[in-house]
């Protein structure tokens, strides 16, 4: 059964494998590019059309303007024109104005945003296409010592201590992802240093052995700190000796130095 499970496990993750290159390959397809230049000139286009439309019907209902006066005064207000001829006169046309402006300003820029990032998107699949298929469908001796021990392998510290070069699913995503600007070498040092945190044991693996090693650091490191707190304590509750307990004791014929009687002291006699 286990060997069923794994091989059904091992047949699904081929598969979606093999699905992710068949999108690597769909994805950098020309037409795609185009149809996304294309919805996003279309959906501009509708939201600009469906903005002054508003705007039209809006003049044309409550100031009374005429259709060609209503498509006028809208373009005006919405371009920030505003030659001064044609005015709203009621207050719920300047109120309606108001508002109007407000909303269909914001969704105008939006629509300009979506217009200029047309040119940056179309840099960045490009930018995608060439790093993930710069090395074709086969490698070379270069191209893999490029990816096993390169520049950037060495500044991330993946490079591997086998004697020969060797570039695993792991490293080759990460520098993937690093060359694609997805991510930075600072974060990828950091992910490192949370997870070195983790690693107990130094295995450079997460398993049960790095949770038991981990509860055992956290306990002595506990009892190393509550011992040293009652040193502090019990260092704290013993102080010297005062200069009082001292001359008393000189006074009573003890010496602080030593166990022996003092010369000073009266002995009284024992016959009357």
């Amino acid at each position: 059964e286990d060997d069923d499970s794994s091989s059904s496990s091992g047949s699904s993750s081929d598969s979606s494998f093999d699905e992710a290159s068949l999108n690597l390959e769909e994805q950098y397809n020309p037409v795609k590019n185009a149809r996304y230049v294309f919805l996003t000139l279309r959906e501009a286009l509708i939201n600009s059309l469906v903005i002054i439309g508003t705007g039209c019907f809006g003049f044309y209902f409550i100031e009374g303007f005429s259709f060609v006066d209503s498509w006028y005064f809208t373009t005006v207000l919405l371009t920030t024109v505003g030659y001064g001829d044609l005015v709203p006169y009621t207050k719920g046309g300047k109120l309606f104005a108001t508002v109007y402006i407000l909303v269909a300003g914001t969704i105008l820029l939006n629509n300009m945003s979506m217009i200029s990032m047309i040119p940056l998107e179309l840099r960045r699949r490009r930018t995608e296409k060439a790093v993930l298929t710069q090395f074709g469908d086969s490698l070379d001796d270069s191209a893999l010592r490029e990816l096993a021990t390169g520049p950037l392998i060495r500044r991330l510290n993946l490079a591997t201590d086998h004697a020969l070069d060797e570039c695993t699913r792991e490293m080759f995503c990460l520098a993937m992802l690093v060359r694609l600007g997805k991510v930075t070498e600072e974060d990828i040092k950091l992910t490192f240093a949370a997870f070195k945190k983790l690693d107990v044991n130094d295995e450079n693996v997460l398993n049960s052995r790095a949770i038991i090693a981990g509860m055992i650091q956290k306990r002595r490191s506990t009892r190393s700190r509550e011992s040293s707190q009652l040193d502090l304590a019990n260092l704290a509750e013993t102080p010297d000796d005062p200069p009082s307990n001292r001359s008393r004791e000189s006074s009573y014929g003890f010496s602080p130095w030593g166990s022996g009687v003092t010369s000073n002291i009266f002995v009284p006699s024992s016959t009357p």
